[in-house]
């Protein structure tokens, strides 16, 4: 494993969980594993949140790790008996309103909460992500830590309109009962799209208020020589 994003296969014909799968030193040197339309977030301590539960046998996945890592071998635990039941999860269909094609170019944005005023998250809640107004990924509320992906452009007409290198994805809630929509607003920054990124945010229905108004200089200056 290298600094940054690696990309490694999965070479066992049993499913197991990433920590079943993963030594222990290599687990805590891992940042997020990412796999096609789904991820997970290392929480330390042999804890992962997403909707990324294990490893299928012959898949690949890209190892996320904080850049200037110094690089390490491992192999992985071969499966037990116990873990080779384990089947991964198998993801809500995504309502039709708000589907989208899977890209080979994806990024993910975990959620740590959503404050909401006088709503209740449940499981009829759905965050939705947008480029402008495309639809690039959706994901049931499944709690803290829920990882809603954001599609990138590859060059196909099936992803026109899609993320693009340093795009802000915007967010909606979608409740499924109701039919409502809400728009969501990140509380604090954002990392800017990138293939493979993995960012953790927090939402709220309630708009940012500016801290700080500024009036810079006019450039171009339309009203030459003088404003």
């Amino acid at each position: 494993l290298h600094d940054a994003n690696n990309l490694l296969s999965y070479p066992y014909a049993a499913s197991q969980s990433l920590s079943d799968a993963l030594p222990d030193a290599v687990e805590d040197e891992v940042f997020a594993i990412v796999g096609e339309g789904v991820a997970s977030l290392n929480l330390g301590g042999g804890a992962w949140a997403g909707s990324l539960n294990g490893f299928d046998g012959g898949s690949g996945y890209w190892f996320a790790r904080t850049a200037g890592s110094d690089d390490i071998s491992f192999e992985y635990n071969a499966p037990s008996a116990g873990n080779a039941r384990l089947t991964t999860t198998v993801l809500p269909e995504v309502p039709e309103a708000f589907r989208y094609a899977q890209s080979t170019e994806q990024s993910f944005y975990f959620v740590d909460s959503i404050t909401l005023d006088g709503e209740a998250m449940t499981d009829n809640n759905w965050i939705i992500a947008y480029n402008d107004d495309v639809v690039v990924g959706a994901r049931m509320w499944n709690g803290e830590y829920t990882d809603i992906p954001a599609m990138g452009s590859d060059s196909s007409t099936e992803t026109a309109g899609y993320m693009e290198l340093g795009g802000i994805p915007s967010f909606k809630l979608y409740n499924a009962i109701t039919g409502s929509i809400t728009d969501l607003y990140v509380d604090g920054s954002v990392d800017g799209w990138t293939n493979n990124g993995v960012s953790i945010i927090t939402l709220s229905d309630m708009a940012p208020i500016p801290s700080v108004v500024a009036l810079n200089n006019s450039y171009p200056n339309p009203f030459n020589p003088s404003t």
